[in-house]
């Protein structure tokens, strides 16, 4: 960590700029931190949890009752002080996803001047999104981080941790429960046990808290509150949303449908190609990008909030690393376009109508679909220059 002191200098001064310019302008509402906040305070007083609305209108808890234990240390403070501890918790998450992701996609270490400036860049790329996580608040940046730890402590050999990553992974949006395809293929099964474990570990701890019939009774409004979740949401950057603007009108049940089926093919098209090349069995490599690629999917087939699409920074930071080696300038004109549709749409950079209009033709989730895209062909430009030891050294 040490060779990467200047990014991480300049990370803090970054965080600390934001929160200074949000407070300011009386702007620091971290309005997701506070359903969170008040979810658990509310659990703490016995009040109902799930189905009530903490703030704006759309501020329902649907998380585990689990993760509502780890939120309840924060009730012991004040909100402001809560609020503002979470805020550079979400900045350190940044950070250490970012170190991760060197290790994890760059086995040979490339010269700690170039890492620097791959992980500025990356930060560059999602620095929109960012933006707007710090604002509200939410926990997307600490999704990827475990993520990343995940892979880290399997490839350390470190089972029991990187299932309990991967569980809590889960209990925060069970939805990431598609990701198990890729470690089921690519035969990770102690890390699938751990986190299995951890997962009934977590329902267990939390009965033992709160006895038998509040957990079953918590559990159930849970998975209520996630089969209502998208009621109350809309997104222009769905795959359905975007081809309703095209004209080609998909009944609800049928968004469903294209979830299950769009994440199937993307991760058999991933996989295909990585078998062509003799690599899925040989290299952890290659489940890190299938996961990653199924991650960076989800909020164009979920409706959900565009700060959600901060699940593509690997597949950013992936590409970044692969065309500082490729060096090819036509490669490098395609992702800086790409680059542009996922992270520029601010209305303070377009202006309000621009940046509306924007929205309304869902750039940003057709620019990740490019991003995805794209890192599937530079997975098969590179097929014969992937490294012939491990992922991570």
């Amino acid at each position: 960590m040490k060779e990467n002191r200047a990014f991480i200098l300049f990370s803090l001064i970054l965080f600390i700029a934001i929160f200074t310019i949000e407070n300011i302008n009386q702007r620091f509402w971290l309005n997701d931190f506070k359903v969170y906040y008040s979810a658990a305070d509310a659990l703490k007083n016995g009040t109902a949890v799930y189905g009530q609305s903490f703030g704006l209108s759309t501020g329902f808890y649907k998380y585990s009752p689990f993760i509502l234990l780890c939120f309840l240390p924060a009730c012991l403070f004040s909100f402001a002080f809560a609020s503002s501890l979470h805020f550079f918790l979400i900045g350190t998450w940044t950070v250490l996803s970012l170190l991760m992701l060197k290790i994890i996609f760059d086995p040979n270490k490339l010269q700690n001047k170039r890492s620097n400036i791959i992980m500025l860049l990356a930060l560059i790329c999602i620095a929109n999104h960012l933006v707007r996580e710090l604002h509200l608040g939410n926990v997307n940046m600490l999704i990827v981080f475990l993520l990343c730890a995940c892979f880290y402590f399997d490839a350390k050999n470190k089972f029991a941790l990187s299932g309990v990553s991967l569980a809590l992974a889960l209990l925060i949006k069970p939805y990431l429960l598609v990701l198990g395809l890729p470690f089921l293929l690519h035969k990770k099964h102690k890390t699938i046990w751990y986190c299995i474990l951890s997962c009934l570990a977590a329902i267990l701890v939390f009965t033992a808290f709160y006895g038998i019939g509040e957990s079953l009774s918590l559990h159930k409004q849970w998975l209520k509150a996630m089969m209502e979740h998208n009621s109350y949401l809309e997104s222009a950057h769905t795959i359905a949303a975007i081809l309703n603007h095209c004209g080609i009108h998909l009944i609800q049940q049928s968004q469903q449908l294209m979830l299950l089926l769009f994440l199937l093919i993307i991760y058999s098209a991933t996989h295909l190609f990585l078998q062509s090349t003799n690599q899925t069995e040989q290299h952890p490599f290659s489940l890190h990008i299938s996961v990653f690629i199924l991650l960076a999917i989800l909020p164009n087939v979920l409706i959900t909030d565009t700060e959600h699409f901060l699940f593509s920074l690997p597949l950013i930071f992936y590409n970044i690393t692969q065309l500082f080696k490729l060096k090819n300038k036509i490669l490098n004109g395609i992702f800086t376009i790409i680059g542009l549709g996922y992270g520029a749409n601010s209305s303070d950079l377009l202006g309000n109508t621009l940046s509306n209009q924007f929205e309304k033709w869902g750039i940003l989730g057709l620019a990740n679909i490019a991003l995805i895209i794209f890192t599937i062909y530079i997975l098969k430009f590179r097929k014969n220059k992937i490294p012939s030891s491990g992922a991570i050294l």
